[in-house]
């Protein structure tokens, strides 16, 4: 199942992880999805305008929070 903010990549770096046939080469895959994730949140951090709402699908919401008052 690919989420909808998932990195390109992902699925592949984590399938490889779950097949890794000694500690050595998962440390490997883990540094790669490391840097997969840092340079994605990079990019995601770079575009003002991409929320995670819109990222996710979902339209962006704004709530307003009202003060009650006690008499």
């Amino acid at each position: 199942m690919k989420l909808p903010d998932e990195p390109e990549g992902w699925h592949r770096l984590r399938a490889l992880a779950k097949r890794a046939p000694d500690t050595h080469s998962l440390a490997l895959i883990i540094e790669q999805l490391n840097r997969l994730l840092d340079e994605h949140e990079r990019k995601t951090e770079t575009d003002p305008h991409h929320t995670l709402d819109e990222r996710m699908g979902t339209p962006a919401i704004a709530l307003e929070v009202q003060g009650s008052t006690t008499e």
